[in-house]
């Protein structure tokens, strides 16, 4: 789940807090729309199984690459 303000992160165990301020590299299946984000965490799902993550620093190269993987999926 993901647009320009933000995205939902799946991953297992995940040791982080809410607020918590991180920066995260972003490669979805295909490649061609990776990118770097700097954010904060947002909110934390059940069962420590990943969390919500809200933009903070994203540039413009960034929102396009988003806007292209959403235009194509």
């Amino acid at each position: 789940d993901i647009s320009v303000g933000g995205m939902q992160v799946l991953v297992d165990d995940f040791p982080g807090m809410e607020n918590e301020s991180i920066s995260i590299n972003v490669h979805p299946e295909n490649t061609d729309y990776h990118f770097v984000a700097s954010g904060r965490i947002v909110r934390l799902l059940e069962g420590g199984q990943g969390f919500s993550f809200r933009f903070t620093q994203l540039s413009e190269e960034s929102k396009q690459s988003i806007t292209k993987y959403l235009e194509n999926a």
